[in-house]
């Protein structure tokens, strides 16, 4: 059975371009790095969807038109797929892509009109194309992952980009060997054409996807002010924390922090001021605490310090060294309570006496910490051990 090429090669064009338009239309977001990626790219798969089309035409058309506007179009859509994939990553846009464009245009014009050789034109521009679909291919995989391994949509885009480029890599050296194949120029159609222009953007959209689930998540559990965990990842974080310390017996504390007068600072510096001042806390509270220490903002301008592994008298060694920090290194004072956790409590039993603790700090005047009174469950304990 025949397979008509340019038939072909039109079909897989508007496939493309369908596949383009999709982009465009269905992934919106507001993430700047994703949606400027998604344009980049979409506008990559249509130019490409373009150029393969003129391709199609060649016979009915121009050789200027067909073949050099051609291949120039396909090998900057290539280019515009490496440029998305680097501004997804957050890296600058690099010329090594786009210098190909000048190469394809100029062999093309050359083996088709000042020294027509087609042999040596599709030689010329499939080790072109194979070299920036490489390109494109290592962009992908230069992503940074969350973890250790790499997230299965961008091995899927970089992989399938890397057989784009050895299909075409494969062609230029079997015409160089074996001449023209018109089985070679339907697989190569077949997979540049249609294959990858479909696979790579479900690929390069499941990588979109990805990083907006990740970045819902961060919203979820940390504060966007602050950039320190909320109220809801506190909750989630003590849980496991007061299950660890029950299993293997081991002591954990909470700090409850409160901003001296902070009211003051926002009606009479405005909010703005009140912002700077929670960002200025938070930064001296992570440089004051140890690294397995978790802050919370709880709400307005209270924050929870999460401590394992510290008794009372190491939790307070800490909070006073954070109360100095504070006072020496901003212009503002803060307030602190302090309750150690006691087998059987939970989060809120803890924060309970840790409140008590602060509301008494601030009655004694303020920029102090105080500790929060033994629990029940803990005097219980105790009188059982006797």
């Amino acid at each position: 059975m025949s397979v008509d090429v340019p038939t072909l090669t039109m079909v897989s064009a508007l496939t493309s371009a369908s596949v383009a338009l999709a982009l465009a239309f269905s992934l919106r977001t507001d993430i700047a790095a994703i949606g400027a990626s998604l344009r980049i790219w979409a506008a990559g798969i249509a130019i490409q969807a373009v150029g393969w089309m003129l391709a199609g035409m060649r016979g009915t058309i121009s050789d200027a038109i067909g073949v050099v506007l051609g291949n120039t179009l396909v090998v900057l859509g290539f280019a515009e797929c490496e440029r998305a994939l680097g501004a997804f990553g957050g890296r600058r846009a690099r010329p090594l892509a786009y210098i190909p464009l000048v190469f394809v245009t100029l062999t093309s014009i050359v083996f088709t009109f000042v020294r027509p050789d087609r042999d040596q034109r599709m030689i010329a521009t499939s080790l072109l194309f194979a070299f920036v679909l490489a390109l494109a291919s290592g962009a992908a995989l230069r992503v940074k992952a969350e973890g250790s391994r790499r997230p299965r949509s961008q091995r899927l885009t970089a992989a399938t980009l890397a057989v784009a480029g050895a299909t075409l890599f494969c062609r230029a050296i079997w015409i160089l060997f074996a001449g023209q194949s018109a089985l070679i120029t339907v697989i190569v159609v077949y997979v540049c054409a249609a294959v990858a222009p479909v696979v790579s953007s479900l690929g390069f959209a499941l990588m979109c996807t990805d990083r907006l689930d990740r970045e819902l998540a961060y919203l979820a559990s940390m504060d966007p002010l602050t950039g320190v965990h909320n109220r809801r990842s506190l909750e989630s974080i003590a849980n496991r924390e007061i299950k660890a310390a029950e299993r293997h017996g081991h002591s954990l504390s909470l700090l409850v922090i409160d901003i001296d007068h902070f009211k003051h600072v926002n009606d009479e510096q405005g909010h703005e001021a009140g912002d700077a001042a929670l960002r200025s806390l938070t930064q001296i509270v992570r440089a004051c605490l140890r690294e397995e220490d978790t802050i919370s903002r709880f709400g307005g301008d209270e924050f929870v310090v999460l401590m394992p592994h510290a008794d009372m008298a190491s939790a307070m060694t800490g909070a006073e060294r954070l109360r100095t920090a504070v006072e020496a290194g901003s212009q503002m004072t803060i307030s602190a309570g302090i309750a150690e956790w006691t087998p059987g409590e939970g989060l809120f039993d803890v924060m309970r006496r840790a409140d008590d603790a602060l509301y008494r700090a601030k009655e004694a005047g303020r920029n102090r910490i105080e500790a929060g009174a033994t629990s029940a469950a803990r005097s219980v304990h105790a009188a059982e051990s006797r």
